[in-house]
């Protein structure tokens, strides 16, 4: 029985250093960013029926977004340019279905 739990926490502290790498790669790593980046882009553009083009990713992800020079253009050309777009929240609340907002700022 003991060796069955020293197995168990072993595997859970493993789980553990896994996810916290795949944190730290995924939000403060340049091929993570880029991949957040592309997501983003493709999420805006299949919403807004556009090509959406992010110059760059910035903040204190995940809690912190800002976009600078968000490019939003159609058949017709360019329709939306926006210097930067900064949103602060509450990552956790989610889970919970909650959306709190701290800061939504369009310059």
């Amino acid at each position: 029985m003991r060796r069955a739990l020293i197995i168990t926490a072993a595997g859970l502290g493993a789980l553990a250093l896994l996810v916290a790498g795949a944190f730290v790669f995924l939000f403060h790593s340049g091929p993570g960013r880029a991949f957040i980046r592309a997501e983003i882009e493709k999420e805006i553009g299949e919403q807004l029926n556009s090509e959406a083009e992010i110059a760059a990713l910035k903040g204190a992800l995940p809690s912190e977004i800002i976009l600078e020079n968000l490019v939003l253009t159609d058949t017709q050309g360019e329709w939306l340019t926006v210097e930067q777009l900064a949103m602060r929240f509450e990552p956790l609340a989610l889970l919970w279905g909650d959306a709190r907002v701290s800061l939504l700022s369009i310059e």
